[in-house]
């Protein structure tokens, strides 16, 4: 057994489901092996920090690192993942995040915008992201046993929020301790950039709309950073659709009621593969320009 830290909170207290629980002692005991003295902390955030995870949802976490991992060494990550997904436990295949080295996990900085001796063409777009070209630090991000890559899907605004007010802390100090505040004008810069840029994105490339769970997401997505502009935190999807139906007018309302009902049929049975309805795509994209036009009033 693996000897944490006695600030670590015991496992039957990290989330309420017991799988879950049983798959991150799992993993944690590996990670600890496998990094050592360079392991600062592990956090959940993502849906399990705001409070709407369900069977659908990735087990989004976040480990602290006192430095980053070259690429020579990373193969111990990997062998962590491959290890963890290997584990008999419905969740062992759903953790998704990210390795990030303390000094640049404090605060979203565009300098250093490449690890060293890895720079990356300017206008180079990595799968996920919606930031048109590289733009800050990447931090090793691992999904299922897929062997790490960098990238700077949570080196982002949002993320270090919802570490910092609502993480789920495993292992290591208080999240407040590794991150700086971040203001709601920080949150509601960001949202205001992510609209603009995925408004560019989808005017040519569709593919993320190509199910009818990618267009439900997108749905939910916008709403949820509309929700932000306005209230200037990071909440759940449940909290945006109350959100949409008190605030938006009803052809958005019905429309993200329509996108959340989508995800939770998917979270019901997560093998459905149900193709996109034209119609809701276009009013997805017409939320979209709508939601564009209305952040503009928050620059």
């Amino acid at each position: 057994m693996a000897n944490f830290p006695a600030n670590t909170p015991p496992h039957h207290a990290w989330t309420p489901n017991a799988d879950l629980n049983l798959a991150l002692q799992h993993w944690l005991e590996h990670l600890q092996a496998a990094l050592d003295e360079n392991l600062v902390g592990a956090y959940l955030q993502g849906s399990l920090a705001v409070g709407d995870f369900d069977k659908a949802s990735d087990v989004d976490f976040l480990v602290v690192l006192r430095k980053d991992i070259p690429s020579t060494g990373i193969e111990r990550i990997h062998a962590v993942h491959r290890n963890l997904c290997m584990f008999a436990n419905p969740w062992a295949r759903s953790f998704e995040g990210s390795y990030a080295p303390m000094s640049a996990l404090r605060r979203l900085s565009t300098e250093p915008r490449d690890a060293p001796g890895e720079p990356r063409p300017d206008g180079q777009r990595e799968p996920g992201t919606w930031r048109p070209g590289p733009y800050a630090y990447p931090f090793w991000f691992v999904s299922e046993d897929e062997r790490p890559v960098r990238r700077e899907y949570d080196n982002c605004q949002i993320v270090r929020w919802v570490l910092r007010e609502k993480g789920v802390r495993l292992l290591g100090p208080p999240p407040e301790a590794l991150v700086d505040p971040i203001s709601a004008e920080d949150l509601r810069c960001e949202m205001t950039e992510m609209l603009a840029c995925n408004q560019t994105r989808l005017a040519g490339d569709l593919s993320w709309f190509r199910t009818a769970y990618g267009q439900a997401s997108g749905t939910l997505v916008f709403a949820r950073a509309l929700e932000t502009l306005a209230t200037g935190e990071v909440r759940s999807k449940r909290s945006a659709l109350a959100f949409a139906h008190a605030r938006l007018k009803p052809r958005w309302a019905e429309l993200v009621s329509a996108a959340f009902d989508t995800r939770s049929r998917y979270a019901a049975d997560p093998s459905l593969d149900e193709p996109a309805d034209p119609k809701a795509v276009a009013e997805t994209l017409a939320l979209l320009d709508w939601a564009v036009e209305h952040s503009a009033r928050h620059r």
